[in-house]
């Protein structure tokens, strides 16, 4: 019951901003276990609030958020959710994983290297075509 109603709530924001994801909310919100939920990919920055290439980043990746219908957008702060960092190998601060619809989210994810911008963020997803192994 907890799940839906986390799943619920987060969802109703997805639309307006970036989501706060956590342990608890990350499977029931993003993937549940077998599958990307809902019909939309996700881009999830992972981050630590000490950071200072964090601290640049936060107040473009909440515009981007709001401005943008493509995907959705989350954040989890990996001081707190290190088994989530720890899933998806985190390994520097900020990470920016873009969770494709197609496959399988647990192995299929990828790793965006590109301009810390809305351009870049929009370029990425315009210029992403699935593999074929998908």
């Amino acid at each position: 019951m907890n799940k839906v109603i986390c799943a619920a709530f987060v969802a109703s924001q997805v639309l307006a901003e970036s989501v706060t994801l956590t342990a608890i909310s990350f499977p029931a919100t993003v993937f549940d276990g077998e599958n990307i939920v809902g019909e939309k990919p996700w881009f999830i920055k992972f981050y630590a609030p000490w950071c200072g290439h964090c601290k640049k980043l936060a107040p473009i990746w909440e515009e981007y958020g709001a401005v943008q219908d493509v995907v959705s957008v989350g954040s989890v702060d990996c001081t707190v959710e290190k088994d989530v960092c720890a899933k998806y190998e985190v390994k520097g601060y900020p990470t920016l994983i873009y969770f494709p619809v197609e496959g399988i989210a647990e192995t299929k994810f990828f790793k965006y290297n590109g301009a810390r911008n809305i351009e870049g963020f929009n370029s990425f997803l315009e210029n992403y075509k699935p593999k074929v192994d998908l």
